[in-house]
């Protein structure tokens, strides 16, 4: 399965989308650092970390909450 790329993002790494779902409850955004509300679209994907597997991130579906 191809993943495609969000490309970086302001004060992150590179974004490696997955697909779109539901966050677990107390879930925030990688990019604004708000909460993702409950029933709220995301997406879920990984970042890159220097040593290890990725860690899962997810960010707003649409635009975030916080320019």
């Amino acid at each position: 399965m191809a993943r495609a790329s969000a490309g970086p993002s302001p004060g992150s790494e590179r974004f490696d989308d997955e697909y779109g779902t539901y966050t677990p409850r107390g879930s925030t955004c990688h990019v604004c650092a708000w909460p993702i509300e409950e029933l709220q679209p995301a997406r879920r994907g990984t970042l890159p970390r220097p040593e290890g597997p990725p860690v899962v991130a997810y960010r707003h579906s649409t635009a975030c909450a916080r320019p």
